[in-house]
């Protein structure tokens, strides 16, 4: 049976229990792909979800002008393809093997079979699309009413939380250049969140103790 670790890495699987994603396990497949072989193509119907044990494979779309533009490179331990486990609309983007390559393959169908079995694994895959929804939302929230400085420094707010490592003075690290201060949460007409205006670097005349933050 197929490693059951490879979709607990999938952000979509990451809430589910051990027996759920050996469940998941027992039902995928393993492909290999050779060197610049096509996995997916944009605009072609898709059923597929990927995880790729070994390799690098490359996401890609073909400009109006022919002009092919790399998205992204993904590796062993990503995944792609998510979205067709649940619609039956066509790819966004196409997909090829940069170099040999394994993959896991999850078909719809199967996929749907198992939540058929146990109703628990739909209800927290759809939490788990909840709460990237709720991200898009203020993704899009950021577009329509901030700023350039207010967009970036509610960016960096997302990154302290989602990677970043709070400290016992009240900031998070995220990395060796910036540093973000750790705020009660205020309520918006939009619901309550935390201020996006608590953003320093070492080129802030504050420095990081001892001092508050420049507003910006």
């Amino acid at each position: 049976m197929i490693d059951s670790a490879l979709f607990a890495k999938a952000a979509i699987f990451s809430e589910l229990d051990p027996p759920h994603l050996e469940a998941l396990s027992r039902v995928a497949t393993i492909r290999p792909y050779a060197a610049g072989e096509a996995i997916l193509r944009e605009d072609e119907p898709g059923d597929l979800f990927f995880v790729i044990v070994r390799g690098q494979v490359k996401v890609f779309v073909d400009s109006e002008h022919g002009r092919e533009v790399v998205l992204t490179h993904l590796k062993a331990g990503d995944f792609f393809g998510e979205m067709a486990l649940f619609d039956n609309e066509t790819r966004s983007a196409s997909v090829s093997a940069l170099v040999s390559s394994e993959l896991v393959v999850l078909r719809r169908k199967d996929f749907l079979d198992v939540l058929s079995d146990d109703f628990t694994i739909a209800r927290r895959i759809l939490s788990t699309l909840s709460g990237r929804l709720r991200r898009a939302n203020d993704m899009i929230e950021s577009l329509v009413l901030l700023d350039v400085g207010g967009r970036l420094a509610r960016y960096l707010l997302r990154l302290a939380v989602d990677s970043g490592a709070l400290g016992e003075d009240g900031w998070y690290t995220v990395s060796r250049t910036v540093w973000i201060r750790d705020e009660p949460r205020r309520t918006t007409p939009s619901g309550t969140r935390k201020p996006v205006d608590e953003v320093q670097t070492p080129s802030d005349p504050a420095t990081r103790k001892g001092s508050t933050p420049r507003r910006r």
